[in-house]
């Protein structure tokens, strides 16, 4: 069922060597589903998916959560993917890590992917990218 659910309906049997890197980060989420930890790490799960494939499967990571409700740590470093699958967003500094903010993501659940069209959003994303500091600045600026 979660394989049809990310989009692998007729793929079942295909070699691991024959998905794209975008198909495999799917299929690692599948995985971290389909074993039912009480809580799960994903770092960076929908890094190499395209836009569309990366809402759909934000979509289906908040319907399993709805049904799940498992404790899911995400490492991100997209601010609105953050937002969108989040309850908390805990901004860390460069190694050795700390936390410089912390900010509590006032949408409620089921939360819809087109939150990011509100205007609350965008003011929540502006705190994110500040408390990222200057470094966040200058990476868009100069592709760091």
């Amino acid at each position: 069922a979660l394989l049809r659910r990310c989009g692998f309906a007729g793929r079942e049997l295909v070699y691991p060597r024959e998905l794209s890197l975008g198909m495999k980060q799917r299929v690692a989420v599948i995985r971290c589903f389909l074993s039912s930890p009480s809580a799960m790490l994903m770092d960076e799960p929908f890094a190499a998916l395209d836009y569309q494939n990366r809402i759909q499967l934000h979509r289906e990571l908040l319907e399993l959560w709805e049904q799940e409700h498992k404790t899911v740590i995400f490492v991100t470093h997209d601010i609105e993917e953050a937002i969108v699958l989040s309850d908390r967003i805990v901004v860390l500094s460069r190694q050795p890590a700390s936390v410089m903010a912390e900010f509590q993501v006032p949408f409620g659940r089921p939360r819809d992917p087109a939150v990011v069209l509100e205007e609350e959003f965008l003011v929540l994303k502006r705190r994110v990218w500040k408390a990222l500091g200057p470094k966040a600045d200058a990476a868009v600026r100069f592709g760091d």
